[in-house]
């Protein structure tokens, strides 16, 4: 009889784990979550086995870590399939709003983690302005 119920609740547990969505991180958790917060405009795209990268030049900057700085030129690194979180569909000479890890003066970005994968121009004010006035700060220490 436990057998049963062991199984049984082993089966219920697994059939709820894979159909449950993750809970989607708010703005802000993704912010807090990144080491650099900012505009980039396009200049350039490449790519190679694993990843597509971009060149360009930063603008605006919300959050660094320090190795970014305002009109630094970066190249941004992303999983090269969509189906990987990749974001493969930026445009040279359009400016856009990108969020991630940075390491050595580069930045990896993904669509599970970004605030926004749209260009500049079209992301909302309501998106715009708690990075401009600082409301998503201040953020716990990551540890």
């Amino acid at each position: 009889m436990y057998t049963f119920l062991f199984v049984l609740g082993s089966f219920l547990t697994a059939a709820l784990a894979s159909s449950s969505q993750p809970i989607p991180k708010s703005n802000k958790q993704k912010f807090c979550e990144s080491d650099f917060v900012g505009t980039f405009t396009v200049w350039g795209k490449g790519e190679n086995y694993t990843h597509v990268f971009y060149n360009g030049l930063t603008h605006e900057i919300f959050k660094t870590d320090g190795s970014i700085k305002t009109g630094s030129l970066i190249t941004v690194f992303t999983n090269r399939l969509k189906e990987h979180s990749g974001i493969c569909w930026f445009e040279s000479g359009k400016k856009y709003l990108i969020n991630g890890a940075s390491a050595n003066g580069s930045l990896f970005i993904s669509t599970s983690d970004a605030i926004s994968v749209d260009e500049w121009t079209t992301i909302p004010d309501d998106t715009k302005k708690p990075l401009r006035d600082g409301t998503y700060l201040p953020c716990q220490k990551k540890e």
